[in-house]
């Protein structure tokens, strides 16, 4: 456990950050408003990309406030947790080469 510490570390800072910063303003609202509209554009800007251009992600971005709702809570954490684990590993990596 302790060889990935700084992955484990990194990946739920990551994850718990993107909860605060934008799952509880996003659900709060109900899926609808600027407020949280803007959260998402600025915070989850790739998978907003995503779907834009994926087949019925238009649905999901504009129509279906539940499926909204959840993607973004879901996927959205699920992609800060990977980027902070990629970060974490990296780290544990420089450390195991320094020690």
């Amino acid at each position: 456990m302790r060889k990935r510490a700084a992955t484990l570390i990194c990946a739920g800072t990551f994850g718990l950050f993107h909860i605060i910063v934008v799952v509880l303003p996003v659900i709060a609202s109900g899926g609808g408003g600027e407020s949280q509209g803007m959260r998402v554009a600025i915070f989850d800007m790739p998978l907003v990309v995503v779907l834009d251009h994926v087949p019925g992600g238009g649905r999901i971005l504009y129509y279906d406030v539940g499926a909204y709702l959840v993607f973004f809570s879901l996927v959205g954490t699920l992609m800060y947790a990977s980027c902070g684990a990629l970060i974490g590993y990296v780290i544990d990596r420089i450390r195991k080469s320094v020690a």
